[in-house]
């Protein structure tokens, strides 16, 4: 069925005539623009999944979120069954954070509804800007399988090899031993980072003119997709997904499960890329496309800044790397690992969701592996704040305070 066709206006207005009572207050709701209400995460997915599997469940003021500008439209799934039918798509729901963009909210009723209205009312609300949990997913990450069709479909994105450890931060023999095919090497410490800056911790983070150099020399054009990657935790491919992203790229991508989850072919030695052209729009990434803490706005975030560090490191048992112990008052312990399954992959969305809780912001050591814990969040589709020097920067301030134990 055609999108915004007569024969579409027949059923939305069927649907609207069966189900008068219940979609004219939804439709009221829709007029609610200016208030631009926001939905919880976790009552989004509770209360959409459980409608979803149940003709009859209570959902008190779940929301659907949209773009304001467009008009409703029928909604099928992406397995191609249609919404108001009795599959359960799991993930597949329309869901969408209303900070991402200018949004309305759509209060689907104040007490119990019936489910059978609430999947005719969610076909009439869906709409062209609303995105499902897959879809978000996908702008975030790339499966293996999915790369390799990429590669194979003849334009293959640029790939970047981002291997990073703590203990090991040069990665440069890994990668000439055995990297994806056409990868170029990517140095954390030299290229995604900038020494030269004080007082903003360990890993400070680059020029946006520094970045657009180097990105040139890994030869992205401008227009390119970007697959990162990395062999450990996820943590080399997230701080260049973030690092690329705030400084204006808007196609980068984190391969999900990194090096470990390809099962291709991999080339030994080193690529050396044609120069491209990107240009970058941002020159200071502290204040670019993503955003950013600082310390003082860390401090006031309380229970909704997450610590991505390991739990012994939060409690302040052990600090192998900084000179003082312990964590950022109020903040809660999310282990940027505790985000990965065995196989090094980022959970199921709703498990993320579950593990992040409400919070919307991040830091770790030095606002390296605290960049997995905000592509979680973006994952679930939470504009994440990252605080870049983290707790090396907060420790260095001898005013902050700190706090120890669980």
């Amino acid at each position: 069925m055609g999108q915004g066709s007569a024969s579409e206006d027949v059923v939305v207005a069927a649907v609207a005539q069966r189900h008068d009572e219940q979609l004219g207050a939804v439709q009221h709701a829709l007029d609610l623009q200016a208030e631009e209400l926001v939905a919880s995460r976790s009552q989004c997915r509770r209360g959409l999944v459980a409608f979803f599997g149940d003709d009859a469940v209570d959902l008190v003021a779940q929301r659907v979120v949209g773009d304001a500008d467009e008009l409703p439209r029928l909604h099928k799934s992406d397995t191609g069954g249609s919404v108001c039918g009795r599959e359960q798509p799991g993930e597949d729901v329309v869901w969408h954070v209303a900070r991402c963009e200018p949004a309305h909210v759509a209060a689907l009723g104040d007490g119990s509804v019936y489910g059978p209205s609430l999947r005719c009312a969610e076909r009439v609300l869906a709409h062209a800007g609303q995105r499902t949990f897959e879809c978000v997913r996908s702008e975030v990450l790339v499966t293996a399988t999915e790369l390799e069709k990429l590669i194979a479909g003849g334009a293959p994105p640029r790939i970047l090899d981002v291997r990073w450890q703590l203990t090991e931060p040069d990665g440069s023999a890994a990668y000439e031993a055995g990297h994806l095919p056409g990868a170029v090497y990517v140095s954390l410490d030299d290229e995604l980072t900038d020494h030269t800056v004080t007082g903003r911790g360990r890993h400070p983070l680059p020029s946006g003119a520094a970045v657009q150099a180097a990105a040139r020399r890994w030869g992205i054009r401008d227009g390119d997709p970007v697959v990162v990657y990395d062999d450990w935790n996820r943590a080399g491919s997230a701080r260049a997904w973030w690092v690329l992203r705030a400084a204006g790229l808007a196609d980068v991508r984190i391969l999900d499960g990194g090096l470990a989850a390809w099962r291709g072919a991999l080339e030994s030695g080193v690529v050396t890329a044609e120069p491209g052209d990107v240009t970058v729009t941002h020159g200071d990434l502290y204040a670019g496309a993503l955003p950013t803490l600082t310390a003082d706005e860390a401090a006031v975030l309380g229970s909704r800044l997450a610590d991505a560090r390991a739990p012994e490191r939060f409690r302040g048992d052990v600090e192998p790397v900084d000179p003082v112990a312990g964590h950022v008052p109020g903040a809660v312990n999310v282990p940027s690992t505790s985000l990965l399954g065995a196989d090094g992959a980022f959970l199921p969305t709703a498990d993320l969701a579950d593990a992040l809780g409400d919070t919307t912001g991040a830091y770790c050591g030095s606002g390296v592996t605290a960049a997995v814990a905000v592509a979680a969040l973006a994952v679930v589709g939470v504009d994440a704040a990252l605080f870049p020097g983290s707790w090396s920067q907060w420790c260095g301030e001898p005013a902050r305070p700190v706090a120890t134990g669980g």
